[in-house]
């Protein structure tokens, strides 16, 4: 004779299964790629480094790179705010811009992803380029 324990119990396994078949089989979401990465770059003037930026959106479960990015690199917040970048240009098919050597220092870095019938999506980051290395700046869409 099945009691109000034993049911709940049933009910309870049923539930259980349930959720454990239906779970996604699929492989997991990618992790993203780091931030920022340094590497040496010998060929670098001295008080010289180089700037790359990748860009990179989540399809599926997977990070791609982004073709045809908006890339700036401002000098300062306020050129930022102005909208006055010292380089700009646009990802090639691999999600790449090589900005190449810039002076050691700070510098702001603003990417814009555009989409097809979507609002323009904009991130900022700021980049420390270093004497004599490769700096890469990973932008990451969600």
């Amino acid at each position: 004779m099945l009691t109000i324990p034993k049911i709940i119990i049933i009910v309870l396994f049923v539930i259980v299964g349930t959720a454990i078949s239906c779970e996604d089989s699929s492989e997991p979401k990618e992790l993203p790629p780091p931030e920022t990465l340094y590497d040496v770059a010998p060929e670098a003037e001295p008080g010289t480094g180089h700037l790359q930026v990748y860009v990179f959106k989540l399809a599926g479960r997977k990070y791609r790179p982004v073709p045809n990015a908006e890339v700036a690199v401002y000098l300062s917040f306020h050129d930022f705010e102005r909208k006055v970048p010292l380089d700009f240009g646009v990802t090639n098919p691999n999600g790449n811009i090589n900005f190449g050597s810039l002076n050691v220092g700070n510098y702001y870095i603003e990417t814009t992803l555009f989409e097809n019938n979507l609002p323009p999506r904009s991130r900022l980051l700021v980049a420390q380029v270093q004497n004599k290395r490769l700096v890469t700046k990973n932008f990451v869409f969600e």
